[in-house]
């Protein structure tokens, strides 16, 4: 399990989807310089939330949980490939929900943007299963070419 290349790319895909359930996505700063912290929990002002993002914590927890359920199938490798592409398209919704709540609060509390690292870090992980993806089907192929009659 752990000595397959597409197992290392789900478990590094997985636990760095998991750091942005510690750390903020962005920051807004408005003109008064108060800091407003984007997390998956919500939108954060003082300690205080202003805009519940719980539909982000939904998607980022199912994503993770598929990669969870793809790292231990790894003896089915069709299931793991289905989760997989079917991950990936959670993942581009979830960076789709993250843009229209980025874009959404800016105008509302007319702040600036600022992003950070953890805000790229639903696209590294969207590479990485796909790497993961490619992976497993080529280890599919193989064990089909070895079934073949000669």
């Amino acid at each position: 399990m752990i000595q397959r290349i597409q197992t290392l790319f789900l478990i590094v895909s997985t636990a760095i989807l998991s750091l942005l359930y510690i750390f903020p996505l962005t920051e807004f700063s408005d003109d008064n310089s108060q800091i407003f912290n984007f997390s998956v929990f919500g939108i954060f002002a003082d300690n205080e939330e202003i805009i519940s993002t719980i539909p982000l914590l939904i998607l980022l927890s199912i994503v993770v949980l598929l990669s969870l359920i793809s790292i231990f199938a790894f003896k089915n490798r069709s299931l793991q490939m289905r989760l997989s592409v079917f991950n990936i398209l959670v993942l581009i919704g979830f960076i789709g929900m993250f843009a229209f709540y980025i874009f959404n609060t800016a105008d509302s509390i007319n702040a600036n943007i600022h992003y950070t690292i953890f805000s790229v870090m639903p696209v590294i992980s969207i590479i990485l299963i796909y790497l993961a993806y490619r992976a497993i089907k080529r280890d599919e192929e193989l064990v089909r070419s070895a079934d073949r009659i000669r």
